[in-house]
């Protein structure tokens, strides 16, 4: 066991998700979102990197400011495993985003 934090550690990932956007309530259209991701974790600490496949599960709120322009805001849960050299082996992985930005329409 090596001693680093929670947060150690780096990862990028490409995920394929679908957005189910419900009835709106006013400038306001709440949505859930589900999805798959593949990619790279990397614990430089401990010299450690390997293949992740997780899930990802969320939901949030779009609220229209402009005509071409939303603010998004979303939380979401990754649930998966990685698969480590060095001994490791297949390791759960878990994670949680809470994520603002805005959405610019394009025509």
């Amino acid at each position: 066991m090596c001693p680093h934090g929670l947060a150690d550690g780096a990862e990028i990932e490409l995920t394929a998700r679908v957005r189910r956007v419900f009835a709106p309530q006013g400038a306001f259209r709440p949505f859930a979102a589900l999805g798959l991701g593949v990619g790279v974790a990397r614990y430089a600490g401990d010299d450690v990197a390997g293949l992740i496949v997780p899930i990802h599960a969320g939901g949030g709120v779009r609220a229209t400011v402009a005509p071409q322009v939303a603010i998004v805001v979303e939380g979401a849960l990754a649930l998966g495993v990685g698969a480590f050299g060095r001994g490791l082996g297949a390791q759960p992985q878990l994670g949680f985003a809470i994520t603002a930005g805005a959405e610019l329409r394009l025509r």
